[in-house]
């Protein structure tokens, strides 16, 4: 009896102190203490109903508990529909005191009223003395009901993506269309020049003049013609150029809602990681109790590498930016934005994708990271933060970008983005263009690319002088 009482009562311990330190952000959640949460659970589970284990049966028999646990299902069922509909998901201590008032009293009227008449069989016997022919066409309707629900499902699930992508535009009709040479052309012929015969005469001809009232035209007979050259020619490298898109959630949006017709002048791999920039440690976080652990991270060079092999990658455009506007903590120091620890930070980050891209041959295009204007939006991952509406912030990483291509001139580009998300709020704001004021939709990704598309066209890489 003693030895399952100390069993039941370590396991307890455990499921609290769990609770108390784990965080829904951390991977540490996932890979230990969920797992250890389970067994925990399955110990006190065996040893509450050992009827030699006094102690811990006479704890957890008490009347409360008990209620609370013949209530459990109820109360987890209701809480999360009902924490959403009152924002208590967001980080609001009093919306969460709110959604567990209305949860209770609801969980509580669920249990009186469907379940527990469901258990005692109120159901069975009131079906019992339906009259058998009732019974029957009940039983048919529900049955052809569920085959019919079934059958649509099947039809509907058949039309659409294995798994959702909340960034996927599915709407926008968007088609890509750049002033460049039939893609059959690779240099665009000279403009050709009127032949000229050496030392003749162009035709006389009367040129109008207000310079002197007195003269009202000048007579230019026999002016000797100069031959002004063509402009070179305009060389385009092979198309489609090979592109891998590398970064986070905002290279994803960018790399997944592609314009009909840009494949003619790119091939695109996406090397994405979603929540991730160039970090394997630390946690960014926001002042609206927002945290993202990095640690998850850890390797995501060798996926940048890896896309870009996959394609035979001869441009990386790397997207960054949504998580390096956070402050972040490392171990137990927090390291400020914008302070020296923290540009070394994330310039030694982006310098490492910059290496291992370069050892492989790819040139390295940074993409001007725009003004962002995060807001509510249906199917997004993280709240809006206020860092990412900061323009202050953004600007200087962009500054560092600028820096990094400055210091890196045969390898790296700094590429210009489109203006009017920070200069035109219509756009900025316009969810047909960012579905989150984040993240790329249809006309954003069109926007980038009429943007972008001649600035990496015209990096010039050792293959095309070759």
């Amino acid at each position: 009896s003693r030895r399952l009482d100390v069993v039941g009562a370590v396991a307890l311990l455990g499921m609290g102190l769990l609770f108390a330190v784990a965080e829904v952000e951390s991977i540490a959640t996932y890979q230990w203490f969920l797992p250890l949460t389970g067994l925990a659970s399955l110990a006190v589970i065996a040893v509450a109903v050992h009827p030699r284990a006094t102690l811990t049966r006479r704890v957890l028999g008490q009347r409360w508990i008990v209620a609370v646990g013949q209530r459990s299902y109820g109360l987890y069922l209701w809480s999360w529909p009902i924490s959403l509909a009152v924002g208590a998901n967001r980080g609001s201590w009093s919306r969460f005191a709110l959604a567990i008032a209305i949860t209770v009293p609801v969980s509580e009227a669920c249990y009186r009223w469907i379940e527990r008449p469901i258990r005692s069989g109120a159901v069975d016997r009131w079906w019992s003395r339906l009259p058998t022919i009732v019974r029957q066409r009940c039983g048919a309707t529900a049955l052809t009901g569920v085959v019919a629900i079934g059958a649509i499902g099947v039809v509907q699930l058949a039309a659409v993506d294995a798994v959702y992508d909340a960034a996927k535009d599915t709407v926008s009709t968007e088609v890509f269309d750049l002033a460049l040479p039939p893609v059959a052309t690779s240099i665009a012929p000279p403009v050709a020049a009127p032949p000229v015969t050496p030392g003749t005469t162009q035709p006389s001809e009367t040129v109008s003049t207000d310079a002197d009232p007195a003269a009202t035209s000048v007579e230019t007979s026999a002016v000797p013609t100069t031959t002004t050259p063509p402009p070179p020619p305009v060389t385009f490298p092979p198309l489609p150029r090979r592109m891998v898109i590398v970064g986070d959630s905002t290279a994803h949006s960018l790399a997944v809602n592609l314009p009909r017709g840009l494949d003619d002048y790119f091939r695109v791999e996406n090397g994405s990681i979603n929540g991730c920039s160039v970090y394997s440690d630390g946690v960014g976080f926001s002042g609206r109790s927002f945290r993202r652990p990095f640690g998850d991270c850890a390797g995501w060079e060798r996926r940048w590498l890896k896309d870009a092999q996959r394609v035979d990658a001869e441009v990386a455009l790397v997207v960054l930016g949504a998580w390096d506007v956070l402050d972040v903590q490392l171990g137990d120091s927090v390291i400020a934005f914008a302070t020296t620890e923290f540009d070394n930070r994330f310039s030694a980050g982006v310098q490492q994708g910059i290496d291992v891209l370069v050892a492989e041959g790819v040139h390295v295009a940074l993409l001007e990271i725009p003004c962002m204007r995060p807001r509510e939006a249906k199917g997004q991952g993280t709240p809006p933060l206020p860092e990412r509406a900061d323009d202050t912030r953004v600007g200087h990483l962009n500054q560092l970008l600028r820096n990094l291509a400055a210091r890196n001139p045969d390898t790296t580009t700094f590429i210009d983005g489109p203006p009017e998300f920070c200069t035109d709020e219509a756009i900025a704001a316009d969810k047909t263009y960012r579905w989150d004021g984040v993240h790329a939709a249809g006309k954003g990704v069109s926007l980038i690319f009429d943007a972008i598309a001649l600035q990496l066209l015209s990096i010039e890489l050792p293959a095309d002088s070759g």
